[in-house]
């Protein structure tokens, strides 16, 4: 199983476009199962906070944050 905090997310710019290169090279996070936020065919031109895929992720990710056990990385200041 992913980490909490692999995520992938998946772009493309047109309709004409697929997302196949992108998942090859991210083969391995999609076999362990890590979670697949997308917003195919999407301009860049679109704000990201305007984007599901994108602002999905991204509140996922903050809550993941929130949960994750420090492991006593912070040395102490995260209590």
């Amino acid at each position: 199983m992913p980490d909490v905090a692999d995520r992938v997310y998946l772009r493309h710019s047109t309709d004409k476009q697929t997302d196949a290169r992108q998942r090859h090279a991210l083969a391995a996070l999609l076999a362990a199962g890590a979670p697949v936020h997308e917003d195919p065919a999407t301009s860049s031109r679109q704000l990201s906070l305007d984007r599901a895929g994108f602002t999905t992720l991204l509140h996922e990710a903050a809550v993941a944050v929130i949960r994750r056990p420090c492991r006593g990385r912070c040395r102490g200041s995260c209590r």
